[in-house]
């Protein structure tokens, strides 16, 4: 990285108009950092999360289709919620995969609504299992919704730690385009 910089420190003032190549060349190198392309590791990563939306799917669909009698239309909707969930994490996989990348601070949202709906449904399944008759269903029932919302958790701190490592290089970046600036206007006044 350090030789990008003086790359592009040195590209930037041989530049005569440095305002605009500056911004034109800070957006490129904020752009390159945001969209990381999934390949190799992140590839079977995001594999895994669809299979995972799958598991989620089938698991979540079955309880609400196969559910006991006793069982109350609310807690079935909330399984139906938690099937649509793992549907739109199928979704999201297919669509990352198939782009080829993915710009963090879109994911940001999209983990955001997950989360969202993964607490939502973790908290009725909760208040579903306590009310069954029989515990272990219950317990069952439970441990599913508490996997996948430490597998969720597990994403999110993992996210936020990337996210804040861009937000330092975009800072990093701004201050060396700013340095380069300076160091061209100086430049330019002594051949003046």
């Amino acid at each position: 990285m350090d030789n990008d910089k003086k790359n592009l420190t040195e590209k930037l003032i041989s530049k005569d108009n440095i305002d605009n190549d500056k911004w034109e060349q800070y957006r490129k190198g904020v752009k390159k950092m945001i969209e990381q392309d999934v390949t190799g590791v992140r590839k079977l990563i995001w594999i895994g999360v669809g299979i995972l939306g799958v598991t989620f799917l089938i698991i979540f669909g079955r309880a609400a289709l196969l559910a006991p009698s006793g069982f109350s239309n609310f807690a079935r909707c909330m399984f139906i919620i938690g099937a649509l969930a793992g549907l739109a994490t199928i979704l999201l996989a297919i669509w990352i995969l198939k782009k080829g990348a993915i710009n963090l601070h879109h994911s940001t949202l999209q983990l955001r609504v997950i989360w969202g709906i993964t607490v939502v449904v973790m908290a009725f399944l909760l208040q579903s299992a306590i009310k069954m008759e029989d515990k272990s269903e219950g317990a069952l029932i439970i441990s599913y919704g508490l996997a996948f919302l430490i597998l969720i958790s597990v994403f999110s701190i993992v996210h936020y730690v990337k996210l804040s490592e861009l937000k330092i290089r975009e800072k990093l970046l701004e201050i060396e385009l700013m340095l380069a600036e300076k160091k061209g206007k100086e430049q330019k006044s002594e051949q003046g």
